[in-house]
């Protein structure tokens, strides 16, 4: 970090709220458009650089930093991006284990599961050919979006996208069944 640097960052530190808005207006874009690469949404990337400059300005007196700027709000964004990932594929799991204990075919299963079950597919059946088969690889046998668009020749943002759409319709099938929705597809 040059001396310039270290006067930036020592006003930031004061509160110095034209340094930190310079910053912010200056890195702001180019780190929205960073996220974007590994969180794919608009909204969700425009989240996480929010937040980052917010940690940013209530922790400034706390701040340290061994490199630059520009390099620590890039280190920081990607970091909380690889943790937005890390809690979805987190939720995804538990979700996948749920559904594939209720949909395990099993001796043992009474008529409220099977009631269940048949619902789950039913709903599945209302959706378009490629929303189904999206939503049954990712939930139903475990892949993961890079896995499902190497299956299936859709991009990743296309599988993000009938993922998104297919839970909406899933939820609107499901209206007045909160615990099934809640249960099975709450990953927002």
């Amino acid at each position: 970090m040059n001396n310039e640097e270290r006067l930036i960052v020592n006003e930031i530190q004061k509160g110095n709220k034209q340094v930190f808005k310079a910053i912010y207006e200056e890195h702001y874009k180019p780190l929205v458009l960073f996220a974007s690469g590994y969180l794919h949404t608009q909204d969700l990337s425009e989240d996480v650089v929010q937040n980052f400059f917010i940690h940013f300005w209530e922790n400034r007196s706390k701040l340290q930093l061994n490199s630059s700027i520009k390099s620590y709000c890039f280190t920081s964004v990607k970091n909380r991006c690889l943790n937005r990932l890390r809690d979805y594929n987190l939720r995804d799991e538990k979700n996948l284990m749920y559904i594939n204990s209720v949909l395990r075919i099993d001796l043992d299963i009474d008529d409220h599961e099977n009631d269940l079950v048949e619902g789950i597919q039913q709903a599945l059946e209302h959706l378009p050919n490629q929303m189904k088969e999206v939503l049954t690889k990712k939930y139903f046998d475990g892949l993961k979006t890079s896995e499902i668009a190497d299956q299936t020749g859709l991009s990743e943002n296309t599988i993000n996208t009938h993922l998104k759409r297919g839970r909406k319709k899933l939820k609107e099938f499901f209206e007045g069944h909160q615990i099934v929705w809640l249960l099975l597809f709450q990953v927002d």
